[in-house]
């Protein structure tokens, strides 16, 4: 069954590869920052690239912001948001010029916060629940310096090891889900996950 998919666009995120992907899979999207366009999708992808506070400034400046709050009540709808559009899903973030937190989408319990190092490249992922048996203990792309944390388990669904601290990759509140690696950068394994 074909979903007709939203990518939004928030001016900073690198949109190719993931076009690219959803290309390949034979998905129905479109690309846009329009609500209206937008709303009539079945799920929206909320793409990687980009820092918590321009990409939320950007929302809020577009009213993008109460839109997608408003659209993950349809439980009928799907979110998906990578990597940064994962990270804005959460409560507050303080990728900031200031350093101090500013608020999130606020629709998974967690708030973004840095990393001690750049974290780039492959790395193992751990999945529980949702996702096959088949999907654990294989490599992602990552490319990001914030994490979610002070997450609740029952919402995390898969983690990664960084410089011997876990930290969340997968998360799922209902009908909405994240990744903090780009499975659209992630091979044949991360195009099927999308």
């Amino acid at each position: 069954m074909k979903h007709k998919i939203g990518i939004i666009d928030y001016s900073s995120s690198n949109l190719i590869s993931l076009s690219k992907c959803l290309e390949n899979l034979k998905f129905d999207f479109i690309i846009s920052n329009n609500s209206k366009r937008l709303n009539a999708c079945d799920i929206l992808i909320l793409p990687g690239v980009g820092t918590f506070e321009n990409v939320m400034n950007f929302l809020k400046k577009n009213k993008l912001d109460k839109f997608i709050i408003k659209f993950s009540k349809n439980k009928t709808k799907k979110i998906i948001g990578i990597c940064i559009g994962m990270q804005i899903l959460a409560i507050k973030g303080n990728e900031t010029k200031n350093k101090k937190f500013t608020n999130g989408l606020g629709l998974i319990s967690a708030i973004t916060d840095k990393l001690n190092n750049f974290h780039i490249g492959w790395n193992k992922v751990k999945t529980t629940k949702f996702l096959e048996d088949k999907y654990s203990n294989k490599y992602f792309f990552f490319n990001h310096s914030f994490v979610l944390k002070n997450i609740k388990n029952r919402i995390c669904y898969g983690t990664f090891l960084f410089k011997k601290s876990k930290f969340p990759s997968i998360v799922r509140n209902n009908n909405i889900f994240g990744f903090q690696f780009h499975p659209e950068k992630s091979h044949k394994i991360g195009s099927e996950i999308l």
